[in-house]
């Protein structure tokens, strides 16, 4: 009867040991999926992150580099008077005029200046090109976000009359002071009233979403370490203990097994009871 007793007991210890073990390997998997999920949502982040602060990078060189082009816009239309007569054409008709100009080159210092506008929109041009080929390799997330703001019209597009601000068309044609004056002041006024408040408000919804962004990511880690930390406490108490017990019991069984009542076991002889 006690043999069936102890048989029963070594049983169930075996049971509960499977148990155990069954727990740890499902912990070991919990723990390796936890990890690969971090590494791949880190990986995900990372990515976006490098794509925002590469769209905010070129966006105030954008910002800077229109800045610059109003700021010798405005000394242009001081430079040029748009009440000068150009002395070439005066005693001719309207067409003589059109005509005059359609072959005429114009003075040397409307050249050197045209050349400098023209320089700066160009260089704008291309900047406006780059910041498109980004916008489109941002996250979708991000830019639904932004087409909210209705900064821009144009949703699929925003930045499609920052471009159009760049042409050069009128410029090209400029061969008079009162042109010259008259390209570089629609320049300035249509930074003014138009692109500046845009541009200023884009870069701080930008700065404004990466500092919302990272304080996410940083949320998402503490979460992650809390989840990790329980895991590991569950495993201890769960788990490893347990196991512990187990082992403890099992010397104690093998111990009363191997020592018949009445009988001292190797401990109690050494110690002298």
């Amino acid at each position: 009867m006690v043999e069936t007793t102890e048989d029963e007991a070594l049983t169930s210890a075996r049971k509960s040991m499977m148990w155990l073990r069954a727990s740890y390997v499902a912990a070991l998997i919990i723990m390796a999926f936890l990890s690969l999920k971090i590494y791949i949502e880190q990986k995900e982040n990372e990515t976006r992150i490098q794509s925002m602060i590469a769209l905010s990078n070129q966006f105030s060189k954008i910002s800077t580099g229109f800045n610059d082009a109003a700021k010798r816009a405005r000394i242009l239309t001081r430079v040029f008077s748009q009440e000068a007569v150009d002395t070439r054409i005066v005693g001719m008709t309207w067409d003589e005029q059109d005509a005059f100009y359609k072959t005429a080159e114009p003075e040397k210092r409307i050249q050197v200046a045209r050349r400098i506008q023209l320089a700066d929109l160009g260089i704008l041009f291309e900047q406006v090109k780059v910041l498109e080929r980004l916008w489109n390799k941002a996250p979708l997330e991000f830019r639904k976000e932004f087409a909210g703001e209705k900064i821009f019209k144009d949703p699929e597009n925003p930045f499609a009359v920052v471009k159009q601000s760049t042409d050069s068309t009128y410029l090209r044609s400029a061969k008079s002071e009162a042109n010259m004056h008259f390209a570089a002041d629609m320049f300035v006024d249509r930074f003014d009233r138009f692109l500046k408040p845009r541009i200023n408000d884009t870069q701080s919804f930008l700065k404004e979403y990466l500092a919302g962004f990272v304080e996410q990511q940083s949320q998402t880690q503490k979460e992650v370490l809390i989840v990790s930390f329980l895991t590991l406490i569950g495993l201890a108490l769960f788990v490893f203990l347990p196991s512990c017990r187990y082992h403890s019991s099992k010397v104690v069984f093998q111990a009363q097994h191997q020592n018949p009542r009445g009988q001292q076991s190797p401990c109690e002889s050494a110690s002298g009871g």
